[in-house]
This record gives C-alpha cells, sequence and structure tokens, in this order.
C-alpha cells in the first residue's frame, strides 16, 4: 500500500481524531470472530476490526523518570474492537459538529486542532444516533486508549515501528514534519 497515514506536522503539535467502536456488552466482547465482521462502514468512514492479542508496548531505554510510565511493559488485548482506517475527515466532522478548528481546511484533509472534549463530544454525538448507523449491537464509539492506539499501529510486529527498528523510512509511510511541508496532507 503506497499511501501515507496522516500523522500531523509534529513541530505545530496538531492533534488528529481517530475513532474506536468497542464491545459494553460482554457477551459481544466474547463473542467468536467469525460473527463480527472485518470492517465496518459508519457514514462513509471505514474502521478495521482489530482482534485480542498482546504486544511489548513502550520504548526500550527510557531514563529512570519515565520508565514507569513509557517503558517497556506487557500488555494484552483481551476484547475486539474497531479502529478507524483512516483520521477522521474534516467532511465527517462537520456533519455532526458545529464548529471546524482545523488550521488547514477542506473536506478532504482530516480534522486537526480538536481538544480532547471535542473529540469527546464527537463521539457522544455518534452513540446518540448509533441506532440509525449499522454497528453492532452492544457496541460503543469512543476514543482509543493509548494502549489500543500502538496495538493496532504496531500491526503484529515486534519492533518499534511495524515495518521495522529505523526510523529514517517514517517518511515512506506517514506525514511528519520532515515531509509534510508544514500542512496536512488529505485521507
Amino acid at each position: 500500500m503506497d499511501r501515507k497515514v496522516n500523522y500531523g506536522n509534529y513541530t505545530a503539535f496538531i492533534i488528529i481524531l481517530s475513532v474506536v467502536i468497542f464491545p459494553v456488552e460482554p457477551s459481544l466482547a466474547d463473542s467468536p470472530l467469525t460473527e463480527l465482521p472485518r470492517s465496518l462502514k459508519i457514514d462513509g468512514y471505514k474502521l478495521i476490526r482489530v482482534n485480542p492479542g498482546s504486544f511489548t508496548m513502550g520504548a526500550p531505554n527510557m531514563p529512570p523518570r519515565a520508565e514507569p510510565f513509557e517503558g517497556l511493559r506487557e500488555v494484552k488485548m483481551d476484547k475486539v474492537f474497531y479502529l478507524g482506517e483512516t483520521e477522521v475527515s474534516q467532511s465527517l466532522w462537520e456533519r455532526y459538529m458545529k464548529i471546524n478548528p482545523s488550521r488547514f481546511q477542506s473536506p478532504s484533509l482530516p480534522v486537526e486542532g480538536v481538544t480532547w472534549k471535542d473529540a469527546m463530544n464527537f463521539c457522544s454525538h455518534l452513540n446518540k444516533i448509533k441506532d440509525t448507523l449499522n454497528i453492532p449491537e452492544g457496541m460503543i464509539f469512543r476514543l482509543p486508549s493509548e494502549a489500543e492506539w500502538e496495538y493496532a499501529a504496531r500491526a503484529g510486529s515486534k519492533s518499534t515501528f511495524f515495518f521495522g527498528e529505523d526510523a529514517k523510512p517514517l517518511t515512506n509511510y506517514a506525514w511528519i514534519s520532515d515531509n509534510s511541508e508544514g500542512s496536512s496532507k488529505p485521507i
């Protein structure tokens, strides 16, 4: 896949939103994977099923003060969840939210510059109308946890990045300050 994922312009501290659908009913969380679809489409937004598993989270060789928070630790994901294949586009955001806070405006760009509260309100709105959307019963919209996001981003790899340990090829997979020319890129 030669499409890059927008991770934002780190030097501008742009926050980009992705949404997760998570089972709240124990029976759904324990359903056989064959009963749950591999992906879902919500108003044109594709969410991909992330299966249970475990991984080593964090970064090696952290300073002692950071070690308890950012150091290596084993994490087990024991429930299925769905994560957005891409960031939430401004087009999707504007369908449900009154204000688009994005610095770089275009329907095809990811929404950025959102606060945690804005993101939670977006999820809350989707949860209010979830009966009209095509999601499995008993699931809710919410933001992914740090562990869920890292587990999905690593894509089953044992390395720091899903493509290996060396960060040099990162610009082949993501828009960052080194290659984004200071702006968001279309999804």
